[in-house]
């Protein structure tokens, strides 16, 4: 198996998505997201979302399990228009903390429907942590060309970063 990085995004100062363009596919080939993340909103903790090629109709699935340090919850959701998962820190959290995930989408230039596996995790002075673990699927038949992944609140803060890897 070997991994090549496509693409990395570094937010200079605060951005509202991290976009992927122009994906080029490759027969049998995954791609995976590596994130290090956080939103300028109030609060602790919000969600990753993300949207494939620019699609924001109720055709988005998610399976899975979100912890917040004291609970967690199994979380089955869909259809809606966009995948979800917790686990990014907003600005209430620990001060320059970022939270990291990684999003692996499967065979992704077939045409069929996506499938996609999510883990994230966050942080907040070591009170709280925030673990998301996650299936997710898109319910449309067509090959992924172009990738946004944002914060539920608010908008990525400076030095938040995402790189896109080709996995084959």
């Amino acid at each position: 198996m070997g991994m090549t990085l496509l693409e990395t995004v570094n937010f200079p100062s605060a951005g509202s998505t991290i976009d992927f363009n122009n994906i080029t596919a490759v027969a049998g080939a995954d791609l995976k997201i590596v994130i290090s993340g956080r939103t300028d909103a109030s609060g602790i903790a919000t969600e990753y979302m993300m949207r494939l090629n620019g699609d924001s109709s109720s055709v988005y699935h998610t399976t899975g399990l979100a912890g917040d340090g004291g609970t967690i919850a199994k979380r089955d959701v869909g259809p809606t228009t966009f995948l979800e998962n917790l686990s990014l820190p907003k600005n209430g959290a620990t001060a320059n903390t970022f939270g990291s995930a990684e999003i692996y989408i499967h065979n992704f230039s077939n045409a069929t429907t996506t499938g996609i596996t999510f883990t994230g995790v966050g942080e907040n002075n070591a009170t709280e942590s925030y673990l998301g673990i996650a299936s997710w699927y898109r319910d449309v038949a067509e090959a992924v060309t172009s990738i946004s992944v944002f914060g539920q609140a608010g908008s990525l803060m400076q030095h938040s970063t995402a790189s896109l890897y080709l996995i084959n």
